[in-house]
């Protein structure tokens, strides 16, 4: 297998830049409950998207998001309604419903979970698929991301083996490792964005046409802690498809 290589985030975030993350301790973020308090900018980064991405970085926001097709790609083109600074999650929530009518966000093991009121049947598949066994090792966010579409990989394509990229940062944060059993794989993308300083899941339903040995991986995973990725200032394409693996 070639060297790891890696998907950022797909999204273009903000043409001015975001305020420096919000201080966090060491491995450790916030819980997160409907009562929790977030910082927000009061204009909007140009979609809900980019919007969320923005909010989940400066808050250290575990984050889980299914961008979809159609009329759920509101997503990747209308702004959230931001009228104050501060607000609670569940205000969040309510800005995110409000703006985005055929979404739906709710705390889910203790990530904020957004995704389409209606998930195409492929979609709902594949989250709800259940690994009989999944471990990883001490690792970065995003390394761990592909640990799990390994399990995956060999669930859909067994014995099939295919070559990955990643590009590995030096300063990415390492969060602790895992071994969980009989979990499905939305509670693994959550664990895994839940640890640490936190971090955010993209899944793409546009990628999950077909389960089988030709799909590929549909999500990225990033820390937001010394991923390389630089959220605050990079440009990345917001819910643009991915580079073939």
């Amino acid at each position: 297998m070639k060297v790891l290589s890696a998907l950022a985030i797909s999204a273009v975030l903000l043409q001015h830049s975001i305020p420096p993350p919000n201080p966090a301790a060491q491995g450790v973020h916030r819980a997160v409950r409907l009562n929790t308090t977030v910082h927000v900018l009061e204009t909007s980064a140009g979609s809900a998207f980019s919007d969320l991405v923005a909010v989940g970085l400066q808050n250290h926001l575990p984050i889980g998001i299914v961008v979809g097709e159609g009329p759920d790609s509101d997503i990747c083109r209308v702004p959230l309604n931001f009228t104050q600074e501060t607000m609670t999650v569940a205000d969040l929530i309510a800005v995110i419903e409000a703006g985005m009518p055929g979404y739906r966000a709710e705390i889910q093991n203790g990530v904020l979970d957004i995704a389409p009121k209606q998930l195409p049947d492929n979609t709902a598949r594949f989250l709800e698929m259940r690994l009989a066994r999944f471990q990883a090792a001490p690792q970065t966010q995003t390394v761990m991301g592909f640990t799990l579409w390994g399990s995956i990989d060999g669930i859909l394509a067994p014995r099939a083996g295919r070559d990955l990229n990643i590009l590995l940062s030096m300063s990415a944060e390492t969060v602790p490792g895992m071994d969980v059993s009989n979990a499905s794989v939305k509670s693994i993308l959550n664990k895994i964005v839940d640890e640490g300083n936190g971090g955010v899941w993209v899944l793409r339903t546009s990628q999950l046409k077909t389960l089988s040995a030709e799909t590929r991986m549909p999500y990225d995973i990033d820390g937001y802690v010394g991923e390389d990725l630089d959220l605050a200032n990079r440009q990345i394409l917001p819910c643009a498809e991915p580079e073939t693996h």
